[in-house]
């Protein structure tokens, strides 16, 4: 989703110090493998039900346009199948295919954060976490119910955009252009439909139970790849999961004053900001049962707020004074502060001016960090606290892949590429909106479940968006049935403390179980 890379994940890339640029390369491990080569391993796990055997396979599939021999890109993945008995018909136990959003970020997230069979442990809220970061057994890994297949991104992990032109300027410039075709949200539904298709014959399971699942904006294409999938391909998914979503770009508490006149992401973002001041005990009188705390404030928001809202300048001022203090008794900034923005304080400057006496900022994507203001001056957000933990993700999985999948290369594996600097996300100069094609998805395929996940200190994808989203969608009531959503005490990533990891993995298990 748009400015979730700037602030959540970080860009690196691993770099060789100057005695090793300047001494002659090593050797390269006798197990290194090329790009194109699928590396198969062993492993175990140990869920809360007991053991689990698993063989994995990293490779990468090449994607083509019309000439097989112009392959426009390399997708790379890892995927995990649970060694069973032949008698068991491997072959029909369900598949999920899962990607985080970005645009432009790898599958590390969700591969080493709560799904695979192994995670890392990082920082959580009250405890920082430096180097080493431990690769442990992941008991909540979604194994337990489906072979895995974690998909990265075009331009990121192990995968390139290809070009076989004669020379260098020309590779560049067909490289540019077949990333420009990729960068966006028909270029990259096209790319996974491609990707999904492709696996599903080399490893024959085109008639194992399908699911897609994806975080952020892995949401947005979600939906786009699941209509895609059925109406260009005429392949049906079994369910869809919707991991803190982002459907409608209409609906964006980060920029809200650049669309005036469109006031739902205020009031849909207010019980967000009422969850995360609860956490800090902001204002110190606030509700101590935050779940009927969210109730109120919802009613409110749909209510009293946004029924202000609407009235635009022809508020009366004694009836905006009066919201004010309420919306300072459910946020701890001071109504003062309402009044002056007009009842509409935007996320950068919520988490910024919420623990501004303290000189601290919040995270966007989960309020339960933070961290020392870098510029206790400035108007807005300067940085997001959460982003420490990235670097713990990418030093495990790098060594992960060495020791646990035997990858061993020297090629650079992309977490994040730059892709959302460039990514179309205004199909037709439109801003874009997922709930037209989710309601044809499943009216098509009247099967199909679809299942939204939400943490209520998440101001990057409001929980409540997502239901207001649910609440909104053009179904029959029939079709309604097919609908479910669970919040979480947690943030944008909640596999990331093991109260709400063990919460998803109990709702994803049931999701493919049932």
């Amino acid at each position: 989703m748009n400015n979730l890379q700037r602030y959540v994940f970080i860009f690196l890339s691993l770099c060789f110090s100057s005695a090793f640029a300047m001494a002659s390369p090593p050797p390269l491990p006798e197990q290194a493998q090329a790009l194109n080569d699928v590396v198969v391993s062993e492993g175990k796990v140990k869920l809360s039900q007991g053991r689990l055997d698993y063989h994995a396979e990293a490779g990468a599939l090449a994607l083509n346009a019309d000439d097989p021999e112009e392959p426009i890109a390399t997708l790379s993945y890892v995927a995990y199948f649970k060694t069973v008995d032949k008698m068991a018909k491997p072959e029909n136990r369900p598949v999920t295919f899962i990607y985080n959003g970005g645009p432009g970020s790898s599958s590390i997230w969700l591969h080493m954060g709560g799904l695979g069979p192994k995670r890392v442990v990082t920082s959580t809220p009250d405890k920082p976490v430096l180097p080493p970061y431990p690769v442990i057994d992941n008991a909540y890994s979604l194994l337990d119910v489906s072979d895995l297949v974690f998909i990265d991104a075009p331009g990121t992990g192990f995968g390139q955009f290809i070009s076989h032109a004669a020379n260098a300027q020309e590779r560049q410039v067909q490289k540019h252009q077949k990333a420009n075709d990729a960068y966006s949200i028909d270029g990259d539904a096209q790319a996974f439909a491609q990707f999904i298709t492709q696996f599903l014959s080399r490893y024959q399971r085109w008639n194992a139970p399908r699911y897609l699942l994806g975080e952020s904006y892995g949401t947005t294409r979600t939906v786009a790849l699941a209509n895609r999938l059925k109406v260009q391909h005429n392949v049906d998914v079994n369910g869809i999961i919707l991991l803190s979503q982002y459907l409608s770009q209409d609906i964006d508490i980060d920029r809200p004053e650049s669309n005036p006149g469109i006031d739902q992401p205020y009031y849909l973002a207010l019980p967000t900001y009422a969850a995360i001041a609860h956490y800090y005990q902001q204002p110190p009188h606030v509700a101590e049962n935050l779940d009927h705390l969210l109730t109120e404030v919802e009613q409110f928001s749909l209510g009293p707020y946004a029924q202000a809202l609407t009235q635009g300048n022809l508020l009366p001022e004694s009836q905006k004074a009066e919201l004010a203090e309420q919306l300072a008794r459910y946020t701890g900034i001071p109504a003062r502060e309402w009044v002056k923005a007009d009842l509409r304080i935007s996320g950068p400057l919520f988490v910024k001016k919420l623990l501004a006496d303290q000189g601290d900022t919040v995270s966007r994507t989960d309020g339960r960090y933070r961290g020392a203001s870098l510029d206790r001056m400035a108007a807005r957000s300067d940085y997001d606290p959460v982003m420490t933990i990235g670097s713990g993700f990418i030093s495990a999985y790098r060594d992960y892949l060495a020791k646990g999948l035997n990858v061993n290369t020297l090629q650079d594996y992309v977490s994040d590429s730059n892709a959302i600097y460039h990514w179309n996300m205004t199909p037709e100069n439109r801003s874009f909106n997922l709930l037209p094609a989710l309601s044809e998805t499943m009216k098509m395929n009247p099967r199909m479940k679809v299942m939204v996940l939400g943490g209520i200190y998440d101001l990057a994808t409001p929980y409540f968006v997502a239901q207001y989203h649910l609440n909104h969608l053009s179904l029959p009531e029939k079709l309604r049935a097919n609908l479910q959503f669970h919040r979480y005490e947690s943030g944008h990533l909640p596999y990331l403390d093991d109260k709400s990891l063990q919460q998803l993995h109990q709702d994803l298990h049931g999701f493919i179980v049932g």
